[in-house]
């Protein structure tokens, strides 16, 4: 079985893959159109914008280039097997935790780069050094999305308008989608939800985006 994979169903696990290279994909479009915008507009933000979503993007590239490999190798060892999946372990932290690291510095406007970094600090060491890493980062992951979520409806309610909306709606179902990872041990069916989650919310990102781009 591909790795990152243990809970979903059998049936769901090739979907799975297509699933994250579209993931790649739609994450690469963002984050190269928020860097045209900022190109143009030389706003500092777009530019950290396009990082974070260029970091979400290797994670899936990685992934799922691990995945094909292993779904297509013929001489599969058990020693390859758990080298594969330590890596795509070690690439899930550190990819989405930076993701969501630089846009937590966005919305949070941190003015103390030193405190900023010691949160970083903290946070990295604490995921890759856990016994149980997988759920430590998922715990990590849904209170950064949390954050995020709330940050965002905060910023609709002063400033109502629809890409307010957008992004608060593709945070709170990234936040969805990752809270549907953490019971998936409990019901696969929800591995496969949280993919299609997960693929509305950065389809909004990216047409929140070229709404932007257009004005």
């Amino acid at each position: 079985m591909a790795v990152t994979y243990y809970f979903a169903p059998p049936w769901f696990i090739n979907i799975g893959i297509i699933f994250e290279a579209l993931f790649a994909i739609v994450l690469i479009a963002i984050s190269i159109t928020a860097y045209k915008f900022y190109r143009v507009s030389r706003q500092e933000k777009l530019k950290l914008f396009s990082a974070a979503f260029g970091s979400l993007a290797l994670y899936y590239i990685i992934k799922s280039l691990i995945n094909a490999d292993l779904l297509t190798s013929n001489n599969l060892t058990r020693d390859k097997l758990l080298d594969l999946g330590q890596l795509t372990l070690v690439a899930h932290i550190f990819f989405m935790l930076a993701g969501l690291i630089i846009l937590l510095y966005l919305s949070l406007k941190v003015k103390n780069n030193r405190l900023f970094s010691l949160l970083i600090i903290i946070i990295f060491v604490t995921a890759f050094t856990s016994r149980n890493n997988v759920i430590i980062f998922h715990v990590i992951s849904t209170i950064l999305l949390s954050f995020l979520s709330l940050h965002y409806y905060e910023s609709y309610k002063k400033k109502p308008h629809k890409n307010n909306l957008i992004v608060f709606i593709a945070f709170l179902l990234l936040l969805l989608a990752n809270l549907d990872f953490i019971f998936s041990y409990y019901s696969p069916i929800l591995f496969v939800i949280g993919h299609f989650i997960e693929f509305i919310s950065y389809l909004l990102f990216l047409i929140n985006l070229i709404n932007i781009f257009k004005k």
